[in-house]
């Protein structure tokens, strides 16, 4: 990760939530569904408060209130200062449907686990069961065995269940893949992060995070071009040229700081 990908929001490493947790999709949609007033503007005092104090969440203790506090702050930020949390934050209102792969990508971007889990899981062919033997083996080489095998066990279940949220797999003990639907809010979330990791030009339309939500270059490209009919993105495409911004979605000032 370089200074504008930290700056982002994206993190590196060599162990993330999914130890411990998934992506928590639910909980995220439940804080967010607290504050949903209008341009309301939360700061990290006012989720700490909603999910310890008031336990929106409703988590049995206080230990758990506090745990599911950490993790949905190592998976999604809950800062505004932070441009992927901002951009989550409204890309959520605007389009229910894409709340799931929103949380997978931000999830992904932020979790290395979770990062060496995807490939196994999006190779899988479509209708075809997901080899925990693989995704067992991805964790594995990934951590270059440093990790007990109870911990990698248990990122192995939650990675699964988190694509089990996301939609890329159906099944409970068998996960079994299935080809998610990228809108323009998922695409318009997935371009951010690319970028926000150095990717640029039309090399976006084939990144791993557009990949990620299961669209190929020209689906991307399509999807891309709604979103600017939404005014979420700028886009200027020829045959030369695929020219994004974001200052629509991230304000003016972190645009220009993430192109210094």
């Amino acid at each position: 990760m370089n200074e504008i990908s930290e700056f982002f929001g994206l993190k590196d490493g060599v162990s993330g939530p999914h130890t411990s947790r998934t992506m928590m999709s639910d909980e995220l949609g439940g804080l967010l569904a607290h504050f949903s007033q209008p341009d309301s503007v939360q700061t990290l005092a006012d989720y700490e408060h909603a999910i310890v104090d008031d336990n929106i969440l409703t988590k049995p203790t206080q230990a758990t209130r506090k745990a599911s506090l950490r993790f949905l702050r190592e998976l999604y930020s809950l800062d505004q200062s932070v441009p992927l949390f901002r951009a989550l934050r409204k890309l959520w209102k605007l389009d229910e449907s894409s709340q799931p792969l929103i949380a997978i990508l931000s999830a992904y971007g932020r979790d290395p686990t979770l990062r060496a889990a995807a490939p196994v899981i999006l190779g899988t062919p479509v209708d075809s069961e997901v080899s925990r033997t693989q995704l067992t083996r991805a964790i594995k080489d990934f951590c270059d065995e440093t990790m007990a095998d109870s911990t990698i066990d248990k990122i192995v279940r939650n990675a699964g269940s988190s694509f089990t949220q996301s939609g890329h797999l159906v099944g409970r003990v068998r996960k079994v893949r299935q080809l998610v639907k990228p809108t323009p809010t998922s695409i318009t979330f997935a371009l951010l992060l690319a970028y926000a990791a150095g990717t640029r030009g039309k090399r976006l339309l084939s990144s791993e995070f557009v990949r990620l939500i299961d669209a190929d270059e020209d689906t991307a490209r399509a999807r891309a071009i709604e979103a600017r009919k939404l005014g979420l993105i700028e886009l200027r495409e020829n045959s030369n040229a695929f020219d994004i911004g974001f200052a629509p979605l991230i304000g003016q000032r972190d645009w220009r700081h993430m192109n210094e």
